[in-house]
């Protein structure tokens, strides 16, 4: 009689980072301005953005990146929504065979749905001033409002990483 082995998959990530929710109307490029000006930081577009698929739609997410080498912390800032691009497949063998057709929103994360733009914020080496760095965001005129989220309590947090 053989043995039976039971192999146990242990899929669990680590979500060691916080997370800022942040609603404000502005377009990503002058959230972003305004944060490197508020925050002393240098946020920069990434070279690849966030790409989603759920289905036959397509989301794809401005990224932006910055390494604080001084105190080992790594921020990246995403749009929590964007226009989702559903594919269509038409019957033709051409070279334009499919085409895209824009499709509603959708959100990175969708149990926030108001929140405009989510700050990851990994700290390498040390915990980082979260009440400072709130603060500080809070106080850019545009930004309505800025909050910590507790990732642990998110369903979509598999959304977050992007490394």
């Amino acid at each position: 009689m053989g043995t039976s082995h039971k192999l146990v998959l242990d899929d669990a990530w680590e979500f060691d980072f916080s997370l800022v929710a942040i609603h404000c109307s502005l377009e990503d490029y002058r959230m972003v301005y305004q944060l490197n000006r508020s925050l002393d930081m240098q946020l920069t577009r990434s070279r690849i953005d966030l790409d989603l698929k759920a289905k036959e739609v397509y989301a794809r997410f401005p990224l932006y990146h910055y390494w604080d080498e001084v105190h080992y912390l790594n921020y990246h800032l995403v749009s929590n929504s964007c226009r989702a691009i559903a594919q269509e497949i038409m019957s033709t063998d051409g070279l334009f065979a499919g085409r895209e057709i824009q499709g509603k929103s959708y959100h990175l994360l969708p149990e926030l749905p108001k929140a405009d733009y989510l700050l990851r914020i990994k700290s390498e080496s040390y915990a980082f001033a979260k009440a400072k760095l709130l603060a500080s965001i809070n106080k850019i005129p545009q930004v309505i409002t800025a909050y910590e989220v507790i990732v642990d309590q998110l369903k979509e947090k598999n959304n977050l990483i992007f490394e």
